[in-house]
């Protein structure tokens, strides 16, 4: 994630903790506008507005719902992070990871 940029965090099968662990190795040079977890409600129409008020150029999805596959326009395996960067009205992947880490 470039300097400057800001990005959202969904994960919403966790409780939190990876949004804190994104925000500490992605450091202060970059804005994170907010996450998403397993506490917070998550419909179809959250998502879409907190998008909207939010305005990330990146979102680092850990974890999914059906509805955060539609709303971004498309599927996530289980146990993989994606990094997407806004393009346009859409969103391009630019990373994937999966975890645990392999060795």
């Amino acid at each position: 994630i470039p300097d400057g940029a800001r990005y959202f965090i969904l994960d919403p099968g966790g409780s939190g903790e990876s949004a804190m662990i994104a925000r500490y190795e992605v450091g202060l040079s970059s804005q994170m506008t907010g996450y998403i977890g397993a506490f917070h409600r998550i419909t179809r129409k959250d998502l879409e507005d907190v998008i909207e008020k939010q305005r990330p150029s990146f979102i680092l999805v850990h974890s999914s719902t059906p509805d955060v596959a539609r709303v971004l326009g498309r599927e996530f395996q289980p146990k993989v992070s994606y990094l997407l960067q806004r393009e346009g009205s859409g969103w391009k992947p630019v990373g994937a990871w999966p975890y645990p880490a392999r060795d």
